[in-house]
């Protein structure tokens, strides 16, 4: 969880779009089915044509593989769900915050002030992402870290508009200057 300044509010929490994840599940999904074939014509071949006596019938060591090809299935599944959803932005009055999961232990949060934003560009390759409406926005900022990144978000024409609205508000508003004694 990020802390927020006194007078900070969270106008939005962005992650990556739907369509990121379902695209990985799918590939991953289609893989397993391709090794769990195999594993079975593997098994079914080598017990059949082969002669081998492996202690009993070919189905048990299918299921087992089966059930090996599985269970990394879920394994991976469940590192590319925990990646999806603890990768976000948090899009606050006076900052941007990118929280990413580099491993299960750990994370990296970036912060971009918006008065440091210098230049918002929105980059929507291919068929997919025009047709479900997701895209990569790019921040270019006057700060050390001269390119902020949000990967695969939905509607990044609407965050693209919220974050300049923000930016002028942020501009506009009088600064607090505390003056130590």
């Amino acid at each position: 969880m990020i802390q927020l300044n006194s007078d900070e509010i969270v106008v939005f929490e962005i992650r990556k779009h739907w369509f990121y994840i379902f695209w990985r599940a799918l590939a991953l999904l289609i893989v397993t089915a391709i090794i769990a074939g195999g594993v079975y014509l593997a098994v079914y071949f080598s017990s059949r044509y082969f002669q081998l006596n492996i202690g009993g019938s070919y189905e048990i060591i299918f299921a087992l593989g089966f059930l090996a090809v599985l269970l990394i299935a879920w394994m991976s599944f469940f590192a590319f769900w925990t990646k999806y959803y603890l990768d976000y932005w948090v899009v606050t009055n006076e900052r941007i915050v990118d929280v990413d999961l580099m491993g299960f232990f750990h994370q990296e949060t970036a912060v971009v002030r918006l008065d440091q934003i210098q230049d918002v560009t929105i980059r929507v390759n291919g068929f997919f992402q025009n047709i479900f409406g997701f895209g990569t926005i790019q921040i270019q900022t006057a700060g050390e870290s001269r390119e902020f990144i949000m990967p695969n978000i939905t509607n990044p024409e609407g965050v693209k508009e919220t974050i300049f609205r923000l930016q002028n508000e942020a501009m506009e508003k009088p600064k607090k200057v505390e003056i130590a004694v």
